[in-house]
């Protein structure tokens, strides 16, 4: 079964992972939250082997993930309204 990482605040990680469970995937979610905006690239750099790739809850943690690995392959962000 192939792991994502889920990147963002508790709350919206919490919550796609709670839409995640109403989704028949094959698919297993990694939650890594953070507390700070600039986390999201320590976080990634600590722990992006252990998945193959990353679900980012917003453009902020996505860019910045982006511009410190220098490329987006297998990146993904989420946007709540």
């Amino acid at each position: 079964m192939r792991k994502i990482g889920v990147v963002g605040p508790e709350q919206s990680v919490g919550r796609i992972l709670e839409v995640a469970k109403t989704i028949d995937i094959n698919i297993e979610l990694v939650p890594f939250p953070y507390t700070d905006a600039h986390e999201p690239v320590d976080i990634m750099k600590i722990n992006f082997h252990k998945v193959k790739g990353c679900l980012f809850s917003g453009s902020l943690p996505y860019m910045l993930a982006k511009e410190a690995f220098g490329t987006d392959e297998n990146f993904a962000y989420c946007a709540f309204d």
